[in-house]
């Protein structure tokens, strides 16, 4: 950032009139909880000092296994309305799971996270499940509390579907 707004060993600044900065990076191993990470704090002093803002992931989260009430093949054969209910209120009773990376938690800057929402069309595989039909967070995406109980992300925007195998759901 200094090579871009200040210039470096007696060249001229590289790019001085960018104003939006793309940090798609989420440390999964420091969630929020509670207390601004030095990275969150870094990008809010970068942000004034340069008068830019960066817009920030969320993060994401693989693998994620959701816990079933009945078999599978039980679950496969509810309404799909049902199965969004059932996995958002997993999503829900498991939100500790789901708290952003930092630096997600920056003050100063845009926050954005993924809805389950893409053009592309679901084909029928009998051992997957869609589990939204509508407009929700995407179940790999992260949200929570940011500083001070703000809401984190501050944006939501297409970030593609994620069907279940039957491997990320159990009884």
């Amino acid at each position: 950032l200094k090579r871009m707004f200040e210039g470096d060993n007696h060249a001229p600044a590289a790019a001085p009139e960018v104003r939006i900065i793309n940090f798609s990076i989420g440390d999964p191993v420091r969630a929020f909880h509670g207390v601004m990470s030095p990275l969150a704090r870094l990008l809010d002093w970068l942000s004034y000092k340069y008068n830019v803002l960066f817009i920030i992931s969320a993060g994401n989260i693989q693998g994620q296994v959701i816990p079933l009430e009945c078999n599978i093949e039980e679950f496969k054969t509810k309404r799909q309305e049902e199965i969004s209910k059932y996995i958002s209120k997993a999503l829900t009773d498991n939100c500790i799971e789901h708290k952003i990376f930092s630096p997600a938690e920056s003050i100063n800057n845009l926050t954005v996270g993924a809805v389950h929402v893409d053009s592309s069309s679901i084909p029928d595989y009998p051992a997957m499940v869609n589990p939204f039909d509508c407009l929700h967070p995407a179940i790999y995406s992260t949200f929570g509390g940011g500083h001070r109980n703000s809401i984190k992300p501050d944006l939501l925007y297409n970030g593609g579907r994620q069907l279940l195998y039957d491997k990320y759901v159990y009884e």
